[in-house]
């Protein structure tokens, strides 16, 4: 139980920006437990967005609490993945070599296209939120964080780092393997069908599918990832998770269990 602790603790370091601290030096082969519970990181960002949407329901319109959940979730995280997107878009849309690329996105400021991502990313989500019902959006604000961090851990688990020196992701790209992404995928199964039943299966495959094929073409343009590209992966994984809710709840097929 400690050792699970431990590696909550250390997802919630490495994924939020809520002050956690911990007090020994975190050993590389940790950090392959801390990704194999990053679904349960997904679960309290969720919770949080949650409770942000239902105390804004009480003094403004579904609108405007969907909005401030966004605005709650890019705060909780720092704007840690849509950072990565950004960085993503710019190298692989710049049309340069491989090199060129890399070196793009380890650039800190933002060109055009990594700004057309961000809006593109942001606008699906908002957008597809407000057209579900309330009692739909409740589900999916927890749903979606689960599924996103899931599908990061499962191109971790399948795609090779990308650089030649050090850099954020690469104590996690070698040390995760496909047990810790089997790992992920019972725990966000759990959570996910435990919410939302059969259809969770639906959202599930969107997420981690929609994910998996931007890896595998970004693995294709760089040879490999990099701590960009697994924020890019995961905004890819949630919006996808959100317009498959709106497209299952448009046909009456989108239920819960809770």
């Amino acid at each position: 139980m400690l050792r699970w602790g431990r590696s909550v603790l250390i997802s919630v370091q490495f994924l939020t920006r809520l002050p956690v601290k911990i007090k020994d030096e975190v050993k590389a082969g940790e950090l392959a437990g801390a990704a194999a519970v990053f679904p349960l990181t997904g679960l309290m960002i969720g919770a949080a967005l949650l409770l942000i949407y239902y105390l804004s329901r009480v003094i403004w319109s579904h609108e405007v609490a969907v909005l401030l959940a966004l605005a709650g979730l890019i705060g909780l995280t720092g704007g840690l993945h849509l950072d990565g997107l950004m960085d993503t878009a710019d190298g692989i849309m710049s049309g340069k070599s491989r090199d060129k690329m890399l070196e793009i996105m380890k650039d800190s400021r933002v060109g055009a296209m990594g700004v057309i991502a961000c809006f593109v990313v942001l606008a699906f989500k908002l957008v597809a939120l407000i057209l579900l019902e309330p009692a739909h959006v409740c589900r999916v604000l927890i749903v979606f964080t689960v599924i996103g961090r899931c599908s990061m851990v499962w191109a971790l688990a399948c795609f090779p780092y990308a650089r030649s020196g050090p850099g954020t992701g690469r104590p996690f790209a070698e040390n995760v393997t496909a047990k810790h992404a089997i790992l992920a995928t019972v725990i966000a199964l759990t959570v996910v069908c435990g919410i939302a039943g059969v259809t969770g299966l639906a959202l599930i495959g969107a997420g981690v599918f929609c994910g998996l094929a931007v890896a595998w073409y970004l693995n294709r343009r760089l040879n490999g990832l990099t701590g960009d590209t697994y924020g890019a992966i995961n905004e890819v994984a949630e919006t996808a998770v959100v317009l498959a809710a709106l497209a299952l709840a448009e046909h009456g097929w989108l239920s819960w269990l809770l």
